[in-house]
Formats: structure tokens, sequence, C-alpha cells
């Protein structure tokens, strides 16, 4: 079994017109909850992305 070293973490997807951004938290029985969202390249977009990886706590991407 591999240790999880990011409880946490955000993975991006970076397309030319959007970005998709898929948040993992991990429980203590190690479970894995996944949270995916699509957003857009301009500043509206990039400004959404950053208040869901604010409110899911997520700072490691």
């Amino acid at each position: 079994m591999l240790k999880i070293v990011y409880p946490n973490c955000c993975g991006i997807d970076v397309h030319k017109t959007f970005v998709v951004a898929v948040i993992a938290i991990t429980n203590n029985q190690g479970i894995t909850e996944y949270h995916r969202k699509r957003f857009s390249t301009f500043t509206n977009g990039l400004t959404q992305l950053r208040d869901l990886l604010e409110y899911y706590s997520c700072f490691d991407v």
C-alpha cells in the first residue's frame, strides 16, 4: 500500500482556454474523496479556482 504524503491536495490539467482541477481529500480511514471542476483561463475563472482551493483548505497543488 502507498503512503499518503499529502492528504489534501490538488492536481490541475492546463489547456489553452480552460483548466480542470481535481481536489483529493483522504480521511483517517484512507478513503479518498475527489472534487472535480472546470474553470476558464480568464481572470474570473482563475479567481474561482483560487476560491475553491481556499474553500477546501488545499495548499498543495
